[in-house]
């Protein structure tokens, strides 16, 4: 149908042109305006634009100059080349959109004079489900010779056609004690009643079961063996039991062959299954018919690649009481449990961990992670973690400006960025390098002209090297979060989030933070907050803002474990050594998280000593009291010396070896050494 426009000029009224637009798809039969079609189908289309010659006073009108487009739904797609107009089509393959323009000089008719008509014919392919509105377009000018001036009204005209690509519905609804709906919630130990209801849209077709329908009960329900109904009691007498099969390893049930649905009918079922663990499941149904059969004559439609298949599904909340209790202790000899102990370095410690399920359900996929100190080494530890960091910024877009200093400057940019080194490089005023910390490598990549380019990161801080102050500012959507890979050693890492931090409240959030340390340029030296020796909230715990760059060491130093289940009252214990290889104190945490949302955690502590010998001795000639130095004597008579041990260092003195040099005017006694009893 033409929309047209009307124009009054010396008060003489143009009458409404007349153009009629036409759009039809070919069924098999005849050119109709809706018809149904299946994947994988080829359409027909064809658009017909007419000049109906009607009579005015003035004569009639003529159209040249056309451009018709057509836009195809999201079920459909153009198979390029197949209109009869291939010489002029573009595709616009993004909308989904074809264009022809009738210009003189390139196509022929390019003017439609009374009577005239260009038909347009194309296919398209069906590549989904749904019912498709195809819309076609024409706009043009008319032209009456009588009437120059009106020469240029415009006139723009659409027609559609429908092609219904409808799919199998299925429904899959549970009881929530009242009525049928998506959702339910339940407690351990009830039943669970579940319908499904599977509908046949189309009016030729039946719906035919060579195929399946299964189902796939999440961890938290278990089948009731043989409670469907979905086949009849005279069903293939004596294959009923056949026909269900439960894969109780996948939680799964298959009904093979279920009953044909016919044509705008529908099957319907129901089963039970059993509550056996608590958290929310997802329980999923996948109808799957071998094929759409005609119930006259025809080729059947194969389910080829799973074209036909639907699925639905319906949530079950199961309420319950999930617990976990872990319990962690050490140990000097692996036999005497308790919760710190003192060795020296160079020895070993053992540590039991102890898992149990004190709650009124299974657990599942228990994760348990034990996060050594520094100062302990174990050879399955794992010397990476990715941390994600979250910004509180709600804002749409933000600006950062940065006043960098002559010389090193270390940043990060807190905004979403296609930056590289290279177009950093060029956008900051007096720019001579930008450094990145490889933290695989544990060394820098320097970025200047005529050297590798990399990306800048979100999250990654930089140093930007300027020959002269200057300032430099980024716009964009704030970054909303960004996890880390954080290695063993040191990382470069950048601060995005608008709200600032603290480097001992940072520390505390990185798994075996050593220390933090953020760039000074004035004394350009790095200012450095470590772990155990600095004081939290003293002169250095510097504040961290947005657009600051910061190293960070660690020393990332974990064990993991995976328990896939663990039934009620259930305990499972872990145990593990590690070496002491440097004095220190900390401690040993060990914590566990399961699929139900519940955790646990525990600490040891370990004190590393180093060891240490220390002995003095003092030797005192006991004649006369009290014990001196020296003394006075005549030849011949007996001198009388005491020596003293002590030991006070922290380990035990083994095998001592005492030696007493007699100066040339003394004789040793034979006999008359004795010692004391070690005390």
């Amino acid at each position: 149908t033409p929309i047209t426009l009307s124009i009054t000029t010396l008060g003489i009224t143009q009458p409404i042109p007349d153009i009629t637009i036409e759009k039809q798809i070919w069924n098999g039969i005849n050119w109709v305006n809706y018809t149904k079609a299946q994947i994988g189908e080829t359409v027909q289309f064809k658009c017909r634009i007419y000049n109906p010659n009607s009579e005015y006073w003035f004569g009639p009108y003529r159209y040249p100059n056309i451009s018709a487009w057509d836009t195809l739904p999201s079920n459909l797609e153009y198979i390029n080349g197949s209109s009869n107009y291939p010489e002029i089509e573009q595709v616009d393959w993004k909308n989904n959109t074809i264009y022809w323009d009738f210009i003189e000089g390139i196509t022929d008719p390019y003017t439609l004079e009374p009577y005239q008509n260009i038909t347009i014919t194309f296919n398209a392919i069906v590549i989904d489900h749904g019912i498709g509105i195809n819309t076609f377009k024409v706009e043009t000018t008319a032209q009456a010779p009588a009437h120059p001036e009106w020469n240029t009204l415009p006139v723009i005209g659409s027609d559609s056609a429908v092609v219904d690509t409808s799919k199998i519905n299925v429904e899959k609804q549970v009881w929530n004690g009242t009525d049928w709906s998506e959702t339910t919630t339940v407690n351990i130990g009830d039943t669970v009643h579940f319908k499904v209801k599977i509908y046949n849209p189309y009016e030729d077709y039946e719906i035919h079961f060579s195929g399946v329908v299964y189902d796939q009960l999440p961890y938290n329900l278990r089948y009731i063996n043989g409670s469907s109904d979905i086949y009849p009691d005279d069903y293939i007498p004596g294959e009923q039991d056949t026909l269900e099969i439960v894969d109780w390893i996948n939680n799964t049930v298959y009904w093979l062959r279920p009953p044909a649905i016919p044509p705008l009918g529908n099957l319907t079922f129901t089963f039970n299954a059993t509550a056996v663990s608590c958290g929310t499941g997802i329980n999923n149904v996948t109808v799957s018919p071998d094929a759409l059969v005609p119930i006259d004559d025809g080729d059947p439609i194969p389910n080829e690649n799973g074209i036909l298949d639907v699925s639905d599904t319906a949530t079950v909340d199961v309420l319950c009481n999930p617990e976990v209790n872990l319990t962690k202790e050490v140990s000097t000899d692996n036999e005497t449990w308790v919760e710190n102990v003192e060795v020296y370095n160079g020895e070993t410690v053992y540590f039991k961990i102890n898992i149990t399920n004190t709650g009124l359900t299974p657990l599942h996929n228990l994760k348990i992670t034990d996060y050594l100190p520094p100062f302990l080494y174990n050879s399955n530890a794992v010397n990476q973690v990715d941390i994600k960091w979250e910004n509180s910024d709600e804002d749409s877009s933000y600006t950062h400006v940065f006043n960098l200093y002559k010389g090193w400057n270390l940043i990060t940019l807190p905004v979403e960025n296609d930056y590289t080194a290279s177009s950093l490089y060029a956008a900051i005023p007096g720019c001579s390098l930008i450094l990145t910390w490889n933290s695989s490598k544990q060394d820098f990549d320097a970025y200047t002209p005529g050297n590798p380019d990399f990306p800048i990161e979100n999250g990654k801080g930089y140093i930007v090297g300027v020959t002269d102050s200057t300032t430099f500012s980024v716009s964009g959507t704030p970054i909303d979060n960004v996890t880390y890979n954080l290695y063993n050693g040191w990382n470069m890492l950048g601060w995005f989030d608008e709200t600032p931090i603290i480097a001992s409240n940072l520390a505390d959030q990185l798994p075996g933070c050593i220390s933090i340390s953020k760039y000074n340029n004035t004394t350009d030296e790095y200012d450095t907050f470590i772990v155990g020796t600095s004081i939290p909230g003293g002169p250095d715990d510097f504040i961290i803002t947005r657009g600051m760059g910061i190293m960070v060491h660690c020393k990332i130093n974990l064990i993991e474990w995976n328990i896939n289940l663990l039934d009620i009252g259930d305990s499972t214990t872990i145990y593990l050594s590690a070496d002491a290889i440097q004095p220190g104190q900390g401690l040993n945490i060990a914590e566990v998280i399961t699929d139900e949302g519940v955790e646990d955690e525990d600490t040891a502590e370990v004190i590393v000593n180093q060891p240490v010998l220390d002995i003095i001795l003092n030797k005192y000639i006991t004649n006369e009291e009290p014990f001196g130095k020296q003394i006075e004597t005549y030849i011949g008579n007996i001198v009388n010396f005491s020596i003293y041990i002590t030991h006070i260092g922290n380990i035990t003195a083994d095998y001592l070896n005492v030696t007493d040099v007699l100066p040339d005017n003394l004789e040793y006694v034979e006999g008359s050494t004795n010692h004391s009893d070690v005390f």
